[in-house]
């Protein structure tokens, strides 16, 4: 296969911000060859000059490398908090303004009709009737690949968008036919599915209109100029008191905006959540003391106070990925070996860019818990960077099956 071609192609997707390890494997070539046999073309030439004038195409190729991963309700304490923030800042939507989501990156769109469905339960909660709560809320979602995105817009959602026991407020919202899950149509009619790629399909929004931003596991693929565009983007379209939800594999750090954004402190780390660094009044208030069971301490340190996980987990949020690694290493010399701890490792050393050292983390979570799927999904991304996509293949049918889907 003609190299130039291939080099061509490369550079073509690299101009969509994806990281060059990416674009520069033996995986390109066996995509260019299946894409050039559905063409019809007899030279893989032919090819790269149709990517070169076609985002349709760009977007196909970006989906086969960047794959992405999305289902129904994924990270549930996120929506379950999602709920309760809609339900702290009910005063603030009406149907004339109503609460507006955006999903960058949204494939097959399970993520933002899942945030429509989790915000309008929670006006129902605040005395809307179901309608009138649905119109409350407006989504827009953006994907590159035109495929996940008309599939997004029929509602006809695949087996697999379904991967756990629906929540009792989504019932309402979402059926069953043939095993496969089904939206509303009225949900459906209020989330808006565009074909583009950020940033460059954020450029001409308005400023400040969302309440609620969904940027999820999206970083890692993008080299830094692409992760910098886009959390440029995101500060400017995120609305007074806005919120922004980002992924187990990303940091605001690797935005660019460990300065500009902190975690929520009350919502629970693994929702992944955050506000803008004045927003004071961004989160719902925190509920009573209770004790915290859940964390993960360490032997006193030199300061006479304890390393807890969920210090560590919050300073890792909030940007300040050295303490962050300070603490959790800390931790695990002290003997704790927690799968929650070992996968916090694992994104640290992600974050850092040291990608043998996050796998090594990451094999030991899934040795302590094998069905991880936040695990599995990050291995399987850097087998693919690594060009093993069948190793990364596999990783993503166990992350399947563990979630109680099917291959």
């Amino acid at each position: 296969m003609s190299d130039d071609a291939l080099d061509r192609i490369a550079h073509r997707l690299i101009r969509e911000r994806l990281q060059p390890e990416l674009v520069r494997t033996p995986s390109l070539s066996a995509l260019v060859a299946e894409r050039c046999s559905k063409h019809r073309m007899d030279s893989p030439v032919q090819y790269a000059e149709l990517v070169e004038r076609s985002d349709e195409e760009v977007g196909w190729l970006r989906a086969q490398i960047a794959v992405p991963e999305t289902w129904l309700f994924r990270y549930p304490d996120s929506f379950e908090y999602l709920r309760r923030w809609v339900v702290e800042h009910r005063h603030r939507w009406s149907e004339q303004r109503p609460l507006r989501i955006l999903s960058i990156a949204c494939a097959s769109g399970a993520e933002p009709l899942s945030a429509m469905i989790a915000s309008a339960s929670a006006l129902v909660e605040c005395g809307l009737d179901p309608s009138m709560a649905v119109r409350t809320v407006q989504a827009d979602a953006l994907d590159p690949n035109a495929a996940a995105i008309e599939a997004a817009t029929s509602g006809q959602l695949p087996r697999m968008a379904l991967r756990a026991e629906l929540p009792a407020w989504a019932q309402r919202w979402v059926t069953m036919h043939n095993g496969m899950p089904r939206i509303d149509p009225q949900v459906r009619e209020r989330c808006t599915f565009e074909c583009g790629s950020a940033p460059m399909c954020l450029l001409q929004r308005p400023a400040a209109i969302y309440d609620v931003v969904y940027c999820r596991n999206l970083a890692i693929y993008l080299n830094e100029a692409g992760r910098r565009e886009i959390g440029v983007q995101i500060t400017r379209l995120l609305a007074a008191h806005g919120i922004v939800l980002l992924g187990h594999a990303d940091r605001p750090a690797l935005l660019g905006l460990d300065a500009e954004l902190v975690s929520l402190q009350a919502a629970p780390a693994s929702a992944f959540m955050f506000r803008r660094r004045h927003d004071t009044h961004a989160e719902p208030r925190p509920p009573a003391p209770s004790s915290r069971g859940g964390d993960i301490a360490a032997a006193p340190n030199g300061g006479g106070s304890q390393a807890t996980f969920l210090g560590a987990q919050r300073a890792a949020d909030e940007g300040r990925l050295d303490e962050a690694r300070t603490a959790a290493t800390a931790l695990h010399a002290g003997g704790a070996r927690e799968p929650a701890l070992l996968h916090l490792l694992g994104t640290l050393a992600l974050a850092a860019g040291d990608d043998p050292a996050a796998e090594q983390w990451l094999r030991q979570v899934v040795y302590a818990e094998p069905n991880h799927d936040e695990a599995l999904l990050t291995m399987a991304v850097l087998a693919e960077r690594r060009g093993d996509m069948e190793g990364g293949r596999r990783f993503r049918q166990r992350a399947s099956l563990g979630a109680g889907g099917e291959s």
